[in-house]
């Protein structure tokens, strides 16, 4: 069973790529180790996300960091990885 923290990374990320309109496939996971919450994003539109030296990505995994703390009500460390 999926935690509910879990369930609101996904559904946030596949949110906020619908409205960026890419297509991808996304793998959340929880990381014990970095006490943090993994998304892997697998997509042919990697530059986009990626941006210039990262840029796009950086601002991406801040937003969706600021997006599910809101609505969990705590903050999450969220580490986001493309490609």
């Amino acid at each position: 069973m999926k935690s509910k923290k879990i369930k609101v990374v996904t559904k946030t990320t596949e949110k906020l790529l619908k409205l960026l309109k890419v297509k991808a496939e996304i793998k959340v996971e929880e990381d014990q180790v970095n006490q943090a919450i993994k998304v892997q994003i697998q997509t042919e539109e990697q530059g986009i996300l990626i941006g210039f030296h990262g840029e796009t990505l950086a601002a991406f995994q801040l937003l969706l960091g600021i997006i599910v703390g809101k609505e969990i009500g705590e903050w999450l460390r969220i580490l986001v990885n493309v490609g």
